[in-house]
């Protein structure tokens, strides 16, 4: 019977997943948890819907009724951006999980296989790098269409290569690891191997680089919905607000610095996600750099 090895690194990188401390990292989850909530509260509990419209509110600044005003059609920004918020963070969750659920098993037999079967699974995945991330997505969502799901497959799609090409990089400096051997000579199959040691011993870089490629994934989101590709109406999208309410900024500038404080927040959130989970699987790394 094959046992199971719980190496050193294997245990290491489990525990410092699980009990990560830095102070960026319980801030940006802090943030993105109060954003997901809030989101889903206010819209909820708020009198106004996110599409109503009170023609005699229109433009009118923030007050008790409306906390960050209303915009050129009464609608009541905040509910909006709350609900554009909820929007954004499902298109950040869901290509992020595209891509590493794409990526991860590409970039592990890759790295694990080398030879012909590397060139066969990187050599595409990098003529998809060679075109800037925006050009792609808009020639995805050129023949896929519009809307919110194909947005969160074209954005995953994007990003599945650098997610490969960091999971490849990891299994190559594990795969020449001591416990790679012994489980070999235990009798061990090359699945066994891959699931049950080289992965959780690879899987930590991964992890940040697809907290933080949700930050752009926002980012990307938003500036699909500002061109009128992303997010359809009447459904409210921070990239749409800022693109339908920039010709009211100089007569009420709430209306576009709400979505955009929020977009701010949300890809902040992430960054300072990803930037504590580095400095916790990669102490050296944090050692090196100060």
């Amino acid at each position: 019977m094959v046992t199971t090895l719980v190496t050193p690194s294997r245990a290491r990188t489990i525990v410092r997943l699980l009990r990560v401390t830095d102070k960026r990292f319980l801030i940006g989850s802090a943030i993105v948890l109060v954003m997901a909530i809030a989101s889903f509260v206010i819209p909820a509990i708020s009198p106004y819907g996110p599409n109503e419209i009170i023609p005699q509110d229109a433009l009118s600044g923030p007050t008790f009724q409306h906390l960050l005003g209303s915009d050129d059609l009464g609608r009541d920004v905040l509910v909006r951006v709350m609900a554009g918020s909820r929007i954004s963070l499902g298109v950040a969750i869901g290509s992020g999980f595209i891509a590493v659920l794409l990526g991860v098993p590409l970039g592990l037999i890759a790295g694990f296989s080398s030879g012909v079967v590397d060139n066969l699974i990187m050599r595409p995945l990098d003529v998809l790098m060679a075109f800037p991330a925006i050009l792609l997505a808009v020639v995805i969502v050129a023949f896929a269409g519009t809307g919110t799901t194909v947005l969160i497959i074209a954005i995953g799609v994007v990003y599945t290569p650098v997610i490969a090409r960091v999971m490849r990089a990891t299994t190559m400096a594990s795969r020449t690891q001591t416990y790679v051997d012994v489980a070999r000579a235990r009798g061990a199959s090359t699945l066994r191997i891959l699931v049950r040691h080289v992965l959780p011993n690879s899987i930590g870089p991964v992890v940040v680089q697809a907290s933080l490629l949700m930050g752009f994934a926002i980012l990307l989101e938003a500036a699909f919905s500002f061109i009128g590709l992303g997010v359809r109406p009447p459904n409210p999208s921070l990239g749409s607000m800022l693109a339908s309410e920039r010709d009211f900024l100089a007569e009420a500038p709430w209306v576009v610095i709400a979505p955009g404080v929020a977009v701010m927040v949300l890809v902040l959130g992430f960054n300072f996600i990803g930037d504590g989970l580095r400095d916790a699987l990669d102490p050296l790394g944090r050692a090196r750099t100060r």
